[in-house]
Protein backbone atom coordinates (compact mmCIF):
# COMPACT_ATOMS: atom_id res chain seq x y z
CA UNK A 1 0.00 0.00 0.00
CA UNK A 2 1.47 3.58 -1.00
CA UNK A 3 1.27 5.56 2.21
CA UNK A 4 3.09 8.43 0.67
CA UNK A 5 2.63 9.11 -3.14
CA UNK A 6 5.52 9.81 -5.53
CA UNK A 7 4.97 13.98 -6.81
CA UNK A 8 7.27 16.20 -8.79
CA UNK A 9 9.64 18.05 -6.78
CA UNK A 10 8.60 21.87 -6.18
CA UNK A 11 12.65 22.31 -7.19
CA UNK A 12 11.05 21.23 -10.57
CA UNK A 13 8.19 23.47 -10.87
CA UNK A 14 10.81 26.42 -9.60
CA UNK A 15 13.13 25.75 -12.29
CA UNK A 16 10.50 25.51 -14.65
CA UNK A 17 9.10 28.95 -14.26
CA UNK A 18 12.53 30.49 -13.56
CA UNK A 19 13.16 29.83 -17.40
CA UNK A 20 10.03 31.06 -18.59
CA UNK A 21 11.51 34.24 -17.66
CA UNK A 22 14.53 33.99 -18.29
CA UNK A 23 16.06 35.20 -21.95
CA UNK A 24 17.26 33.09 -23.90
CA UNK A 25 20.65 34.83 -23.28
CA UNK A 26 21.02 34.78 -20.06
CA UNK A 27 24.31 33.19 -19.02
CA UNK A 28 22.53 31.16 -16.22
CA UNK A 29 19.88 29.30 -18.48
CA UNK A 30 22.45 26.10 -19.32
CA UNK A 31 22.63 25.43 -15.88
CA UNK A 32 19.16 25.77 -14.90
CA UNK A 33 18.16 23.43 -17.77
CA UNK A 34 21.04 20.90 -17.12
CA UNK A 35 19.21 20.92 -13.73
CA UNK A 36 15.81 20.77 -14.67
CA UNK A 37 16.62 18.42 -17.38
CA UNK A 38 17.96 16.31 -13.79
CA UNK A 39 15.43 16.53 -12.28
CA UNK A 40 12.89 15.29 -15.22
CA UNK A 41 15.21 12.33 -15.61
CA UNK A 42 15.10 11.59 -11.93
CA UNK A 43 10.72 11.44 -11.81
CA UNK A 44 10.65 9.89 -15.15
CA UNK A 45 13.52 6.70 -13.15
CA UNK A 46 11.20 7.09 -10.08
CA UNK A 47 7.74 6.92 -11.47
CA UNK A 48 9.42 3.52 -13.91
CA UNK A 49 10.23 1.93 -10.61
CA UNK A 50 6.83 2.63 -8.44
CA UNK A 51 5.37 1.25 -11.67
CA UNK A 52 6.98 -2.01 -10.86
CA UNK A 53 6.05 -1.99 -6.89
CA UNK A 54 2.59 -1.52 -7.68
CA UNK A 55 2.87 -4.96 -9.32
CA UNK A 56 4.02 -6.05 -6.10
CA UNK A 57 2.06 -8.25 -3.49
CA UNK A 58 3.90 -7.15 -0.07
CA UNK A 59 0.49 -8.03 2.22
CA UNK A 60 -2.07 -5.59 4.04
CA UNK A 61 0.64 -4.59 6.43
CA UNK A 62 3.47 -2.96 4.17
CA UNK A 63 3.61 0.60 3.39
CA UNK A 64 6.05 2.83 0.32
CA UNK A 65 6.99 5.63 0.99
CA UNK A 66 8.48 7.96 -1.62
CA UNK A 67 11.20 10.53 -1.62
CA UNK A 68 11.20 11.17 1.66
CA UNK A 69 14.13 13.88 3.61
CA UNK A 70 14.73 12.95 7.04
CA UNK A 71 17.44 15.61 8.63
CA UNK A 72 20.54 15.50 6.32
CA UNK A 73 19.34 12.97 3.37
CA UNK A 74 17.07 12.11 1.19
CA UNK A 75 15.86 8.36 0.20
CA UNK A 76 13.78 7.82 -2.86
CA UNK A 77 11.80 4.97 -2.01
CA UNK A 78 11.73 3.66 1.56
CA UNK A 79 9.38 0.44 2.28
CA UNK A 80 8.15 -0.44 5.65
CA UNK A 81 6.81 -4.56 6.24
CA UNK A 82 6.42 -6.00 9.23
CA UNK A 83 9.59 -7.58 9.54
CA UNK A 84 12.12 -5.27 7.28
CA UNK A 85 12.44 -1.97 6.08
CA UNK A 86 13.92 -1.39 2.49
CA UNK A 87 15.43 1.71 1.19
CA UNK A 88 15.50 1.83 -2.66
CA UNK A 89 18.01 4.28 -4.16
CA UNK A 90 16.76 4.77 -7.99
CA UNK A 91 18.96 6.12 -11.01
CA UNK A 92 18.08 6.83 -14.33
CA UNK A 93 21.06 6.28 -15.95
CA UNK A 94 21.81 5.41 -20.05
CA UNK A 95 24.11 3.49 -21.97
CA UNK A 96 26.75 1.53 -20.31
CA UNK A 97 27.55 1.11 -16.33
CA UNK A 98 30.79 -0.16 -15.68
CA UNK A 99 31.13 -1.25 -11.91
CA UNK A 100 34.93 -1.39 -10.81
CA UNK A 101 34.44 -1.65 -7.28
CA UNK A 102 32.07 -2.02 -4.46
CA UNK A 103 33.33 1.32 -3.27
CA UNK A 104 34.95 3.56 -6.07
CA UNK A 105 33.10 5.90 -8.58
CA UNK A 106 31.09 4.19 -11.58
CA UNK A 107 31.92 4.84 -14.86
CA UNK A 108 28.85 5.35 -17.45
CA UNK A 109 29.86 4.96 -21.33
CA UNK A 110 27.69 6.48 -24.03
CA UNK A 111 29.52 5.92 -27.42
CA UNK A 112 33.15 7.29 -26.77
CA UNK A 113 31.86 9.20 -23.97
CA UNK A 114 32.99 8.66 -20.38
CA UNK A 115 31.71 10.03 -17.25
CA UNK A 116 32.32 9.09 -14.26
CA UNK A 117 29.84 9.33 -11.25
CA UNK A 118 29.37 8.60 -7.46
CA UNK A 119 28.93 5.21 -6.42
CA UNK A 120 24.90 4.59 -5.26
CA UNK A 121 25.86 1.87 -3.21
CA UNK A 122 27.91 3.78 -0.85
CA UNK A 123 24.81 6.86 -1.35
CA UNK A 124 22.31 3.98 0.10
CA UNK A 125 25.23 2.06 2.63
CA UNK A 126 25.00 5.60 4.41
CA UNK A 127 21.23 6.35 4.57
CA UNK A 128 20.69 2.72 5.96
CA UNK A 129 23.37 3.87 8.87
CA UNK A 130 21.75 8.01 8.86
CA UNK A 131 18.04 5.72 9.24
CA UNK A 132 19.87 3.20 11.71
CA UNK A 133 20.98 6.23 13.92
CA UNK A 134 17.75 7.97 13.38
CA UNK A 135 16.00 4.65 14.80
CA UNK A 136 18.34 4.50 17.27
CA UNK A 137 17.93 8.05 19.07
CA UNK A 138 14.32 7.04 19.53
CA UNK A 139 14.75 4.22 21.36
CA UNK A 140 13.82 1.11 19.01
CA UNK A 141 15.82 -1.76 18.65
CA UNK A 142 18.03 -2.60 16.14
CA UNK A 143 15.60 -3.43 12.73
CA UNK A 144 16.37 -5.28 9.05
CA UNK A 145 17.19 -3.00 6.81
CA UNK A 146 17.65 -3.79 3.60
CA UNK A 147 19.35 -1.50 0.79
CA UNK A 148 19.25 -1.85 -3.08
CA UNK A 149 20.12 0.07 -6.37
CA UNK A 150 17.56 0.43 -8.99
CA UNK A 151 18.54 1.15 -12.29
CA UNK A 152 15.22 2.45 -14.21
CA UNK A 153 16.03 2.66 -18.19
CA UNK A 154 15.53 -1.83 -18.74
CA UNK A 155 18.00 -0.78 -21.60
CA UNK A 156 20.78 0.33 -19.38
CA UNK A 157 23.38 -2.28 -19.28
CA UNK A 158 25.33 -3.01 -15.36
CA UNK A 159 28.34 -4.04 -15.73
CA UNK A 160 30.05 -5.67 -13.27
CA UNK A 161 34.17 -5.98 -13.35
CA UNK A 162 34.62 -6.01 -10.41
CA UNK A 163 32.69 -9.77 -10.29
CA UNK A 164 31.22 -8.22 -6.56
CA UNK A 165 28.61 -10.01 -5.36
CA UNK A 166 26.99 -6.88 -3.81
CA UNK A 167 27.01 -5.35 -7.09
CA UNK A 168 25.25 -8.53 -8.98
CA UNK A 169 22.73 -8.83 -5.64
CA UNK A 170 22.01 -5.01 -4.81
CA UNK A 171 21.97 -3.84 -8.32
CA UNK A 172 19.18 -4.19 -10.34
CA UNK A 173 16.57 -2.96 -13.33
CA UNK A 174 13.30 -1.77 -12.05
CA UNK A 175 11.10 -4.82 -13.80
CA UNK A 176 13.32 -6.96 -11.17
CA UNK A 177 12.16 -5.32 -7.84
CA UNK A 178 8.71 -7.32 -7.41
CA UNK A 179 11.01 -10.29 -7.30
CA UNK A 180 13.63 -8.76 -5.42
CA UNK A 181 11.22 -7.71 -2.92
CA UNK A 182 9.41 -11.27 -2.62
CA UNK A 183 13.19 -12.62 -2.01
CA UNK A 184 13.66 -10.40 0.45
CA UNK A 185 10.15 -11.33 2.32
CA UNK A 186 11.13 -14.95 2.22
CA UNK A 187 14.53 -14.00 3.98
CA UNK A 188 12.99 -12.43 6.65
CA UNK A 189 9.61 -14.44 7.11
CA UNK A 190 10.62 -15.99 10.03
CA UNK A 191 12.11 -12.64 11.47
CA UNK A 192 10.75 -10.63 14.81
CA UNK A 193 7.41 -9.23 14.05
CA UNK A 194 7.75 -5.12 14.26
CA UNK A 195 4.39 -4.28 13.46
CA UNK A 196 4.27 -2.44 16.48
CA UNK A 197 7.09 0.09 16.06
CA UNK A 198 7.26 0.55 12.73
CA UNK A 199 3.24 1.07 13.06
CA UNK A 200 4.95 4.48 14.68
CA UNK A 201 7.24 5.16 12.67
CA UNK A 202 4.46 4.72 9.75
CA UNK A 203 2.20 7.23 11.20
CA UNK A 204 5.66 9.95 11.28
CA UNK A 205 6.36 9.18 7.58
CA UNK A 206 2.37 9.71 6.71
CA UNK A 207 2.33 12.95 8.61
CA UNK A 208 5.65 14.45 6.81
CA UNK A 209 8.23 14.28 4.14
CA UNK A 210 10.54 14.57 6.38
CA UNK A 211 11.09 12.34 9.64
CA UNK A 212 10.92 14.01 13.16
CA UNK A 213 13.87 14.54 15.11
CA UNK A 214 14.37 11.93 18.04
CA UNK A 215 13.48 14.81 20.88
CA UNK A 216 10.03 16.36 18.60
Amino acid sequence: MISKKLTPPLRLFADQALLNHLPISHPARPRIEDALGSYRSGLIGQQNLAYFLDLTDLGKKARIFYDLHPEGFQMDTLILAPTFISIIECKNYSGTLIFTSENGQIIRCIGDRRDGFANPLLQVGRHRKLLKRWLAACGNPPLPIETDVVIASPSTIIENQARSRRVQNHVFHAEQAPHKLRAMMEKHSRDRDYSLILQKLKNNCSKTTSLPSPTS
